[in-house]
């Protein structure tokens, strides 16, 4: 990779340094990105099903079972058992359907329990920019994907929060479930949570624009550090050229011997320093030497070449 380098000319080495600077931050950013969206999910999907517990441990179940005619949505009876819901619906903006399912043991699904049903809570809808669809009492419902697996587990006694975006009739949410047991501790059904899918945008959204501002100087830097590459490069390359043409210069300052009777005999200008280099070698040549009458060679481990002890 260094001998590739070495060969590029400055502006090529400049887009090298470039792309391998913005193609590194990118894979990273990307990957930051996924994990922080993924992270994000999951916290969401965590605070959804809290909301889905909560309306659950507000309800008296046995009350609720008592539901069982749609003529009872104008009771005593359903309004006392929706005002909890209807309470929880206007505290949180985000939920935009707070409601009650009873589950057959065929798998049927049938409405109890619907927030949008009261009129301050459709008013409250209308002003947050939303129209809801209010499902009467025991209306049918129809889980639209997966419901085999979530009734499974909700059965089971556990939560369950379905893949985001969650669509059926009413439009696209996040949407979690929390199992209803009666004073027996048999299952009947559910509450859930049609949950806004705004407040799941929004949180990628500052993600995404770290992850573009994070881009943005990466690009920034790199094409700084593509700058300052190409310029080192053009100014080494302008350094060996000026070694180049000051050994060429040398070359050509001849050594002049001139004789009394005027007379001048030229000499190479390598031929000045023959004598010096030449008396260096003598002199080692004789510390070798004596070293090595005196007992005491030169180490054969040494590399003169490489100016290193080998092992």
């Amino acid at each position: 990779m260094s001998r590739f380098l070495i060969q590029l000319s400055p502006r090529s080495l400049a887009s090298t340094v470039f792309l391998l600077v913005l193609g590194g931050t990118i894979m990273a950013v990307a990957y930051l990105y996924r994990q922080a969206v993924s992270h994000q999910t999951a916290l969401l999907r965590d605070h959804v099903s809290d909301l889905a517990q909560i309306v659950a441990a507000s309800l008296d179940v046995d009350r609720h079972e008592q539901l069982v005619r749609p003529q009872q949505q104008d009771s005593e009876l359903y309004r006392d058992l929706l005002a909890p819901l209807k309470a929880f619906h206007l505290r949180h903006h985000s939920v935009v359907y707070a409601y009650t399912i009873r589950v057959s043991d065929d798998g049927r699904e049938n409405v109890i329990l619907d927030s949008t049903t009261d009129p301050e809570v459709q008013r409250h809808e209308l002003a947050d920019g939303r129209t809801a669809i209010p499902s009467p009492l025991l209306e049918e419902y129809h889980t639209p994907d997966d419901h085999n697996h979530a009734d499974r587990i909700l059965r089971s006694g556990q939560p369950y929060v379905f893949e985001i975006p969650y669509i059926d009739d009413f439009g696209t949410f996040i949407n979690a479930r929390y199992p209803l047991l009666d004073s027996s501790g048999a299952y009947v059904g559910y509450a859930g949570i049609h949950y806004s899918l705004s407040s799941f945008e929004h949180r990628i959204t500052e993600v995404r624009v770290a992850g573009l501002v994070t881009l943005a100087i990466a690009i920034f830097i790199s094409l700084i550090l593509a700058q300052t590459a190409g310029r080192v490069r053009q100014q080494n390359l302008k350094q060996i050229a000026q070694i180049a043409a000051t050994e060429a210069d040398m070359a050509s300052f001849n050594m002049v011997f001139q004789y009394p009777d005027g007379s001048t005999q030229p000499y190479p200008f390598w031929n000045e320093i023959n004598g010096p280099i030449s008396d260096a070698l003598w002199h080692t040549g004789q510390i070798v030497s004596f070293r090595r009458s005196s007992g005491n060679p030169f180490p054969s481990n040494i590399s003169v070449l490489q100016g290193t002890v080998r092992e």
